[in-house]
């Protein structure tokens, strides 16, 4: 079974590896769906190395950013950089997605980007995030669909695996890790339809594409 503490363990260790892999696939999609303008609230939850985050606060200054992750390597990433480019309106925080430390009704815009496929409880995230969404807000989640993708399997089956073996060097219990605690397994559209309905957002519009899913879903 995945273990949470496993997933953290491995992206801890991985953070820089996996902040130079990870891209801003679909980023100006992302910000047109997102609508955000002056004033508003954005979290990013599972930010990670902040591509997202970091990107959407630079582009909209008048937008104050919240990026949330459960690994502190990341956000020292993310912190980094957003100190060295003078971006002050990125704040930070270390938290866990299915237990999220904000109050009701904080946040304008929430952007959740290839997360819920890591995570043990799902459906507790999806209700966390509802929960702290403004009323009339929206909720963006992007998920990469469920098909054989090649240069993805090339990734996990040979780039990942030597990383993992050099990073157990140093921390042996990294050696335990298991493609689901730090792959995940995709969605089917079905799957992540019924997942978002798990909650009474007014609607949920999925959007497909050739490799990722777009979920609009509104409060």
């Amino acid at each position: 079974m995945q273990s949470k503490e496993q997933t953290r363990l491995v992206y801890e260790n991985l953070a820089r590896f996996y902040s130079i892999f990870r891209s801003r696939n679909g980023f100006a999609k992302i910000r047109r769906l997102l609508s955000l303008e002056d004033g508003m609230s954005l979290l990013d939850c599972g930010t990670g190395p902040g591509k997202y985050a970091y990107g959407l606060a630079n582009a909209h200054p008048g937008v104050v950013v919240f990026g949330l992750d459960l690994c502190e390597n990341f956000l020292r990433i993310v912190r980094r950089k957003a100190e060295a480019k003078g971006v002050d309106n990125l704040l930070l925080f270390g938290g866990d997605a299915e237990c999220l430390p904000f109050g009701d009704e904080t946040f304008d815009r929430i952007l959740c980007v290839q997360v819920l496929l890591l995570l043990q409880d799902k459906e507790s995230a999806v209700s966390e995030m509802y929960r702290v969404l403004k009323k009339g807000g929206l909720l963006l989640v992007v998920e990469t669909r469920r098909r054989f993708l090649p240069w993805r399997e090339l990734y996990y089956a040979f780039v990942l695996p030597v990383a993992m073996k050099l990073a157990s060097l140093r921390e042996p219990s990294m050696a335990k890790a298991k493609r689901e605690d730090y792959g995940g397994r995709n969605f089917y559209h079905e799957e992540l339809n019924a997942l978002l309905g798990s909650v009474p957002f007014a609607s949920v519009d999925i959007d497909v594409k050739a490799t990722q899913m777009y979920a609009v879903c509104r409060k």
